[in-house]
């Protein structure tokens, strides 16, 4: 008898902790953030009999998934990868660290950096992996240094034959993408969650936060981040193009859409009432 099991590529800063709350609620204990670094990056040798030893398991997500996916017998693993555009997850980066990692500070220590000496230190770093086309290195086989067309391809090709492929700023959309490849998997799968605001939303639209980080660099630290972020740039267009076509490719997608907004706010009021 096969089973399938939902493997969440977790890519850093990309709306995944929602994600995989939703997938807690869906699997409970069968839902595993698997926080063990060193064992995730030794790649398919180890996911493959872990995953084959765990057989209740039917989602994990992790940041350290390494390509290519372990083929197990009688196990289908459904892959899940949400993707960001760069520029807006390099500012959401950023301001992650400078609220939980070790202060940032400028050369005399007396206060925190701005993001342009941020983006200059990060260029000039031994490892700069966080701010150097890290979405595309994420989607290839052995996360290379560095970046040219031929592995943007590569990363271009093994994404665009993901099903549950999906945009941070097409979130809801991509859930409900998500909700429609799943659903024959798990027939009462809901991937809503809690918190959603459908129109008075107080955040800034990703036009205007990619545009107020154009304006908080100087050329040289504008010009570098758009360099080393290339590809990525290139990789999140493309998929906007694909999740655009799923959308319009779904049957009654707008109605699908309206539903899971329903069922955000009906987890919000029960969130609220607890």
């Amino acid at each position: 008898m096969s089973r399938s099991v939902i493997i969440h590529c977790h890519i850093f800063k990309n709306a995944g902790h929602t994600f995989d709350r939703a997938l807690k609620n869906n699997f409970g204990d069968s839902f595993l953030v698997h926080r063990d670094t060193e064992k995730m990056k030794s790649g398919a040798e180890y996911l493959g009999p872990f995953i084959s030893e765990n057989p209740k398991l039917k989602a994990l997500s992790s940041h350290h998934i390494r390509f290519p996916l372990p083929e197990i017998q009688h196990v289908k693993l459904l892959p899940a990868i949400i993707l960001r555009h760069p520029v807006d997850r390099l500012g959401s980066v950023y301001l992650y660290e400078q609220k939980y990692e070790a202060p940032l500070s400028d050369d005399t220590g007396a206060k925190k950096i701005s993001f342009q000496k941020y983006i200059l230190q990060q260029i000039t770093s031994e490892r700069n992996e966080i701010i150097n086309n890290f979405q595309t290195r994420f989607c290839l086989e052995g996360s290379p240094q560095d970046v040219n067309e031929r592995e943007f391809k590569l990363a271009f090709d093994r994404i665009r034959n993901i099903p549950l492929l999906g945009l941070a700023d097409y979130y809801d959309e991509s859930l409900v993408l998500f909700e429609e490849v799943l659903r024959p998997y798990y027939p009462d799968i809901d991937l809503s969650y809690a918190g959603h605001n459908i129109t008075l939303s107080g955040e800034k639209t990703l036009d205007h936060r990619v545009r107020g980080i154009f304006d908080a660099l100087g050329l040289e630290a504008l010009d570098a981040m758009l360099a080393y972020n290339h590809w990525d740039l290139m990789l999140y267009l493309e998929t906007k193009e694909i999740i655009r076509n799923r959308m319009q490719e779904t049957p009654g997608f707008t109605a699908r859409l309206n539903d899971f907004y329903r069922r955000c706010l009906l987890q919000k009021h029960v969130e609220i009432r607890r």
